[in-house]
């Protein structure tokens, strides 16, 4: 694969892998859990009565869950597709640590979350609230279910417990809210599980850890070789602040990790790019290093200053460009450099002289680039009349830009020129279809944004 095409298909896999993680029937994306934490060690004696009733309420529902013993714990899930993690009772408790009693079950709202609610009923029938804490993301109503299966299968009423208003806002599935019919049965009958090795292995907290962990790493891998193929295409900055987050709130099922995701589009302009960062920091410390060293150092300067520009960091660049400027002022380069960083610091009327100047100074500088970037500074001055100017004549150096052609018809409609930004956007269509495949690559957003205008008027 040439260099140029790997951030596209880096990409384009990601995308297609993050489509079949969120579209998956049964996705893990629901994070609904039960906890419990034990602040003390748990009797024996009771542990060994509160498994024997979880047995019978498990055995009232052979149709939901598999469940079994091994090594004086309980464990059950759900059977089949309906399995999602395994309830171990009585879970952990490690008293050198400060959370050492803390358990969790995630079921993600599953039809066994039934089964499991009803035994976590029975664990508070014979543990005190002094002796085991019960938590849970779901409300009273969403235990409803598990209260009539732990009085139709135990013969008692549940024991009084209330969580509040639910943590999450979706209302449970039906079917779990139902009276559930009895399905009796001796442990030996079928469907029963009475191999140790029948329920799935638990998901402890540290694997809950270890797998975003893992995701992070994978993403690194990526962003890194999105980087090589790109050169700072950005493609990068979309794995670490768009990507990443997203797949890391599947995994850790917290979906309060995508905030990230509309932060990171409203910031673009000012985060970095993580990938450019890493990529560049020895360099940088290098040309920093060079420039304190020789005052006359133009390159060094230049260089860093390119360095702080590519990560977004303009302010640090544009004391570099006014010392090289000060030794080498007739440089058309400098004058660019800097005009670019005023712009993306906010001056954009001081970026229109630099950037004038440097066309006074080579005309044909990085073929009409400056005229872009003046045209940029002037439309955020609301010149339109200069705007349109300056975009005609880096067009006669571009004619296939489809972003200048598309931000030419911006300025012509703020003109009140209608026809002519038409006209401005017909021309960003027919360049991009007339251009090469690197070249359309490259200008994919800005006909994007052309074919929506000339849609929307």
């Amino acid at each position: 694969m040439s260099p140029g095409r790997r951030p596209l298909a880096f990409a384009l896999a990601l995308a297609a892998a993050l489509a079949v993680l969120l579209l998956a029937p049964g996705s893990a994306w629901a994070g609904y859990t039960h906890y419990w934490t034990w602040k003390r060690a748990p009797d024996a004696a009771r542990v060994k009565l509160t498994i024997a009733e979880m047995r019978t309420i498990a055995g009232a529902r052979r149709d939901l869950v598999t469940f079994s013993e091994r090594d004086g714990a309980f464990l059950l899930d759900g059977l089949g597709e309906n399995a999602h993690e395994t309830l171990v009772f009585p879970g952990t408790f490690r008293a050198n640590e400060q959370h050492g009693g803390f358990n969790f079950v995630k079921t993600a709202w599953k039809p066994y979350d039934v089964v499991v609610t009803a035994c976590l009923l029975v664990a508070r029938d014979h543990f005190g609230a002094e002796e085991v804490e019960l938590r849970s993301d779901g409300d009273d109503r969403a235990w409803d279910a598990g209260r009539a299966l732990y009085r139709q299968a135990l013969g008692r009423a549940p024991p009084a417990v209330s969580f509040g208003e639910s943590a999450d806002d979706r209302p449970p599935p039906e079917e779990l809210l139902q009276d559930p019919s009895a399905t009796p049965g001796s442990e030996g009958a079928p469907g029963a599980t009475g191999s140790p090795g029948a329920p799935a292995a638990p998901l402890t907290p540290w694997r809950h850890l270890l797998l975003p962990a893992v995701a992070v790493v994978a993403l690194a891998v990526l962003a890194s070789r999105a980087g090589q193929g790109g050169g700072g295409s950005g493609a990068s900055y979309y794995v670490f602040w768009i990507v990443a987050p997203t797949i890391a709130s599947f995994v850790a099922a917290r979906p309060v990790v995508l905030v990230l995701v509309p932060v990171a589009l409203l910031l673009r302009r000012w985060l970095p790019d993580p990938w450019l960062w890493l990529r560049d920091l020895g360099r940088a410390r290098a040309l920093e290093a060079d420039a304190q060293a020789n005052p006359a150092n133009v390159t060094a300067r230049r260089d860093l200053a390119k360095l702080w520009l590519a990560q977004g960091r303009a302010a640090r660049a544009l004391p570099l460009l006014d010392q090289a400027l000060a030794r080498d002022p007739g440089s058309a380069e400098l004058h660019h450099l800097r005009g670019l960083c005023l712009l993306r610091a906010g001056e954009p009327t001081r970026a229109v002289d630099d950037l004038v100047e440097v066309v006074h100074l080579e005309p044909r500088f990085l073929y009409g680039e400056p005229y872009l970037h003046a045209a940029d500074a002037l439309i955020e001055l609301a010149r339109w009349d200069d705007a349109e100017d300056a975009l005609e004549r880096f067009l006669d150096a571009q004619r296939s830009s489809v972003e200048g052609w598309y931000k030419l018809a911006l300025v012509r409609r703020a003109r009140g020129d209608r026809g002519g930004a038409g006209d401005a956007l017909r021309e960003a269509r027919t360049s991009y279809h007339g251009s090469p495949a690197f070249h359309r690559r490259r200008h994919f957003g800005w006909f994007v944004r052309a074919w929506l205008r000339a849609r929307l008027g």
